[in-house]
């Protein structure tokens, strides 16, 4: 079958690869790697620098804030180490940052217990927040046990520092008193309803049955009654809540446990109370896609905004490459940052922060290196491709497609190469239709050589809307082999991808279909 495809790539300055460890591409430092197309074993740098990681151990769920005193987030998280001691394990650690793409690394905040025996041996996810009539920051928390009668319960810490911490030793919530369970009770989150301090934490009935959010209130963030019990989504558990106000609607986001469903979504009302009632009378999603904010690449994200923006944390498992939506990724990883924008009907999306593209200062030679076919075994032409010059480690790719026809597929192909076996594609499969009968295109995960993929649905990503004129404008950020991918503004994708640094990458479509590829530009640092 006939087929074209026209590609301009805008040609920048000279590429700069960023310094390393091991800036040198395989065995020979004095070849120009640059000007090749063959596969390179790429390995992650020590450090993370925009999605951090730290060099010891990966980053567990975080529990962004917003500091008043300081003017900047703080965003604590659970150091997960290569191995925890047995019985003790998960203990605070925080960074600062002003913009969501750097961060200050501010050491351990919060310990872990000093024997086996005790309540809090093991952290859990928790919050922080400022409290101004005693000037006391409170870090609420799970505490978690072995030993204990009681396997999860909630604690306090108070600091007037940030850098002193004391246990209140005197005071512990239990939901066995309450009449929930003593064995799942975590993960507490405070927000604040009309002046008045409210606490949700994720739990189940003491008498059984389906999973819930036990709800306390307070008037001075030290004393809490129960008001009641907010059901979750049927069986499922959901973790990590967080619920805040914004333009006038309210929202409550949270982590799905169960594998097949496991991604950070949410839901919204007019009002805290009804979306409470939202969630008592049944799921109501607020979309076909159950409210879906990223990919399964993307877990336990929490919010925290400065009055004017809002940010989302969450973490990017150290593994994505699962085969089935029925497996688990690997637990905790690098910590991703998005902004949380709104439509003018109150649905959610997730978008660069607005201090990313700047980060991304070097331009870069965006070099067309080969344009070819791939044939299928019968010999017939499957796929064609361009391929571009070699990536960094650190890369904010851009560019627009546009396709003759909406149904017209086409995708991204990353730690590729002339004589690769393998490599992972992000493909913008065939249309689908929502409830609303608006066209969305689901981005999908693979991996394969161009003659099979195999479709990854462990890490299959978020439906995008397609757009009136069949346009897509991409901005993808890398950091080693994290990949943050954003749609046309409104959408993202995140996913970790091996042998994505340093390696050639493509732009792909099926065999006879005309796509445009323009304005390709490639920036560092």
């Amino acid at each position: 079958m006939k087929y074209s495809m026209i590609y301009s790539a805008m040609m920048l300055s000279a590429l700069v690869l960023t310094a390393c460890s091991d800036n040198n591409f395989g065995p020979d430092p004095e070849k120009d790697w640059q000007g090749t197309t063959t596969s390179f074993a790429a390995v992650d740098e020590d450090a993370f620098q925009t999605y951090y990681k730290p060099q010891v151990g990966t980053v567990g769920d975080p529990m962004p804030f917003y500091d008043p005193k300081a003017g900047d987030f703080k965003v604590m998280y659970l150091q997960e180490y290569t191995t925890n001691r047995p019985y003790r394990f998960h203990p605070y650690w925080a960074l600062s940052t002003k913009d969501g793409s750097s961060y200050e690394n501010l050491g351990e905040w919060l310990s872990i217990g000093d024997f086996d025996e005790q309540q809090d041996a093991i952290l859990g996810t928790g919050c922080c927040q400022y409290n101004q009539a005693d000037g006391l920051y409170y870090i609420y928390y799970t505490a978690e046990s072995g030993f204990s009668k009681y396997r999860q319960v909630v604690m306090r810490a108070t600091s007037a520092d940030q850098k002193t911490w004391t246990r209140d030793t005197e005071w512990t919530l239990r939901g066995v008193d309450y009449g929930f369970s003593g064995y799942d009770f975590r993960d507490p989150q405070i927000f604040t309803v009309d002046g008045e301090y409210h606490m949700l934490v994720s739990t189940k009935p003491l008498s059984g049955g389906d999973p819930c959010f036990a709800e306390f209130k307070s008037a001075d963030m030290k004393n809490w009654e129960k008001v009641g019990q907010v059901k979750m989504i049927w069986d499922r558990m959901l973790e990590c809540p967080d619920v805040f106000e914004m333009g006038g609607k309210w929202y409550i986001v949270y982590s799905e446990t169960p594998s097949w469903s496991r991604k950070v979504k949410y839901n919204m009302a007019d009002s805290w109370e009804a979306l409470k009632q939202k969630m008592n009378n049944g799921p109501q999603f607020v979309d076909f896609q159950e409210g879906n904010l990223d990919t399964r690449a993307f877990y336990a994200g929490k919010t925290a905004s400065n009055g004017t923006d809002r940010y989302i944390w969450g973490w990017c498992p150290v593994d994505t490459h699962v085969a089935s939506d029925q497996e688990e990724p690997s637990w905790s990883g690098s910590l991703v940052c998005h902004k949380v924008a709104q439509r003018e009907d109150g649905t959610l999306y997730l978008t660069a922060v607005p201090s990313m593209a700047a980060k991304y200062s070097k331009a870069a030679v965006a070099t067309v290196m080969v344009e070819g076919t791939v044939n299928n075994a019968n010999g017939d032409v499957c796929e064609q491709y361009t391929l571009y010059s070699r990536l960094g480690y650190h890369n904010h790719i851009s560019l627009k497609v546009e396709t003759e026809n909406a149904d017209d597929r086409f995708g991204l192909t990353f730690g590729r190469g002339t004589d690769s076996e393998s490599w992972t594609r992000l493909w913008f499969n065939n249309p689908h239709w929502d409830g609303d009968k608006k066209h969305q295109r689901r981005v999908e995960y693979y991996t394969g050589n161009g003659i099979s993929y195999n479709f990854m649905s462990g890490g299959v990503g978020n439906f995008y809307p397609v757009p009136a004129d069949n346009t897509w404008n991409i901005d993808i950020y890398t950091d080693n082999s994290i990949l943050v991918m954003y749609v046309n503004g409104e959408g993202c994708y995140t996913a970790r991808i091996s042998n994505l640094q340093k390696n050639c990458w493509a732009v792909t479509t099926e065999a006879g279909k005309s796509v445009k590829v323009s304005n390709v530009k490639v920036m560092q640092y």
